[in-house]
């Protein structure tokens, strides 16, 4: 039941690799940031999304507009776009 699961947030996924190597609990992490840990045994993959296609995702609230929001969005998919 995740309404009741304990959560602890952490600043950034440097920090949940960290927590995870040191018993924390589970963490959602890109592969190419576990895969090494993964891979000497010293974490257990979970689940990995093969359909995805970007290493990071955008989360907004449904149903909110906000301009800037998609201003920012259009600025980063022109950064990330390939050269």
């Amino acid at each position: 039941d995740l309404g009741r699961a304990r959560v602890l947030e952490m600043a950034n996924t440097m920090m949940v690799l960290e927590g995870v190597r040191a018993g924390l609990g589970a963490g959602v992490l890109p592969r190419t940031l576990a895969g090494v840990g993964v891979e000497a045994g010293q974490l257990r993959l979970l689940h990995e999304d093969e359909q995805a296609t970007y290493a990071y995702w955008l989360v907004t609230r449904p149903g909110q507009v906000s301009a800037r929001r998609d201003a920012f969005i259009r600025w980063l998919k022109r950064e990330a776009a390939p050269m």
